[in-house]
């Protein structure tokens, strides 16, 4: 491909990834790993995404940062964190044609138990959030693609929109 052809490919979809990050205040990587992992090597468009997806993060976070109980979510975040460099290591490890099926297979299913409306209420939530955390991080590190088991957990759970502020303000319910 063309040197010009692919960097404009390339902006296009960041830009579109941005627009959709901006509406929903989520899903930047889920729109944008599976177009930049088809033009360039998945090991770079991870870190691409990744850092880029901060960005637009960052711009949430400074948003929602008032409405956001650290308290409640703090071992979320934790254990996020610490799954995250895993999830790099499966990276390198693993072939990028699994990887790519995975995040395939991974997509379609969060997509079909949202749209079936699945609920498995949890109890303990705190203790929920370990598990949720860990699969978010591997899938950040991995495949840059943390928000999901998020969401679908919150989605799970009915949590009410207020506390979480402005990063769901804008979320469907299913």
């Amino acid at each position: 491909m063309e040197s010009t052809a692919f960097l404009v490919i390339c902006i296009f979809v960041v830009v579109g990834a941005g627009f959709i990050q901006g509406l929903t205040s989520f899903g930047f990587a889920l729109i944008a790993m599976p177009f930049l992992a088809r033009v360039i090597p998945l090991q770079q468009a991870v870190p691409a995404v990744v850092i880029l997806g901060l960005c637009t993060n960052l711009i949430v976070i400074v948003d929602a940062r008032r409405h956001v109980d650290l308290k409640k979510i703090w071992i979320l975040i934790l254990s996020s964190l610490l799954a995250a460099p895993i999830g790099t290591y499966l990276l390198l490890l693993l072939d990028e044609r699994l990887l790519k099926l995975f995040t395939g297979v991974f997509i379609i299913l969060i997509a079909v138990l949202l749209l079936l409306g699945k609920s498995f209420p949890v109890k303990n939530e705190k203790l929920a959030f370990v598990p949720v955390g860990i699969i978010s991080g591997l899938l950040n590190g991995s495949i840059s693609m943390s928000g999901p088991p998020v969401a679908l957990f919150l989605s799970n759970q009915q949590q009410a929109r207020k506390p979480f502020g402005p990063i769901l303000r804008r979320m469907p319910s299913f």
